[in-house]
């Protein structure tokens, strides 16, 4: 007859660690948190588009809370249109634009903001920045109004005498003008106080790790979904490529803001062939031209790099390294042109290379 199987002993100790065990995964699987995930949201404003993204560790973002920041984005940014636009008829910029009167004007928080930004701007760069150029910026076709074209020396000459940042003054929150044809422009700098507008606003709800772009300017905080750094390509300053086609650089930022001004993406050219950036030199009222393609600035806010890129660019490479030298708290990389087209040289201040890898990285 066959044997019978015969039960194991029981084997207490055996029987307290597979329960151990299978404690310990299940305390584990229960309390693991999953991985975080990175939200992205996208748009347009300011003629351009934008893009966000958020990594949410904690996981309080649903596709509920997804859409209403959507339309939180889009109502913040639409706000600092109606604001601050020369393309829209009703804007605040563009009513003070109209006031012929010198007494004060009235505006919002965010003009208030970002008009005495740019006033302290041009101030501590001899004017390179100027936001009173609107009358220049539209005599070029540059503006709301286009097409581009060359104006005759006359023409520019007259528009000069309207512009000059001196002839405008923040007062509590009004802005007067010292001439009634004066009119301000802060396209310079208003994608860079947009883009930190919005990283405000999600650090406001307690998000830390967050990438705003806007029309190529950027603002960050914290680390990608990696968990480094955030990464923002350098464009080779060339006409021909499409942004984000070749870089120059990858700057590594996980604080502040990155901006870039050049005269690869909006200009024209004349008569003779020369090629008339958008960018206009305050002193001259003509096009800015110097050995320069283009600058990218780092620096602590979104908006104060947007503006000083276009600053130093004004200035040309030798007057923009100067001037970098004697200044804290803005690092900033030179693209030169060379004798050979679409060929350029790259000069930077010493902090700079510290936010920086090869392209190839």
């Amino acid at each position: 007859m066959p044997r019978m199987l015969q039960p194991r002993p029981f084997e207490p100790r055996k029987a307290i660690l597979v329960s151990l065990v299978l404690l310990a995964f299940f305390a584990y699987t229960y309390t693991r948190k999953p991985p975080p995930r990175q939200w992205h949201w996208q748009g347009q404003t300011m003629g351009t588009t934008y893009s966000v993204k958020v990594i949410d560790r904690d996981h309080r973002i649903n596709p509920d809370t997804y859409q209403d920041w959507q339309q939180d984005l889009d109502e913040l940014l639409a706000g600092l249109n109606r604001q601050m636009s020369t393309y829209l008829a009703d804007s605040e910029i563009s009513q003070f634009n109209r006031w012929a009167s010198l007494q004060p004007f009235p505006i919002s928080e965010a003009f208030i903001t970002v008009t005495r930004a740019a006033l302290q701007l041009a101030e501590a760069t001899d004017g390179a920045l100027d936001p009173t150029l609107d009358p220049l910026i539209e005599l070029w076709g540059f503006g709301s109004r286009g097409p581009t074209r060359e104006p005759s020396p006359e023409a520019i000459a007259a528009a000069r005498e309207n512009t000059g940042y001196r002839q405008i003054t923040v007062e509590g929150h009004a802005l007067r003008k010292s001439r009634p044809d004066v009119h301000i422009n802060v396209n310079a700098i208003a994608k860079g106080y947009g883009a930190d507008a919005v990283l405000d606003a999600f650090v406001a709800q307690g998000y830390s790790n967050i990438f705003v772009e806007i029309g190529g300017e950027v603002a960050c905080r914290g680390n990608n979904l990696s968990g480094n750094p955030w990464r923002i390509g350098v464009d080779i300053p060339r006409p021909d490529l499409p942004p984000g086609e070749q870089f120059a650089a990858i700057i590594h930022l996980d604080q502040g803001g990155v901006a870039t001004s050049g005269d690869y993406r909006n200009f024209f050219e004349d008569t003779s062939g020369a090629l008339r950036s958008h960018i206009l030199n305050p002193a001259s009222g003509m096009p800015a031209q110097s050995d320069l393609a283009a600058v990218t600035v780092v620096a602590d806010s979104c908006m104060i790099a947007d503006g000083m890129a276009t600053a130093l660019f004004v200035m040309g490479s030798e007057q923009a390294l100067a001037w970098l030298d004697q200044h804290e708290g803005i690092e900033a990389m030179l693209q030169l042109h060379t004798a050979e087209k679409n060929q350029f040289t790259i000069r930077q201040t010493p902090g700079f290379g510290r936010y920086v890898s090869p392209a190839t990285d």
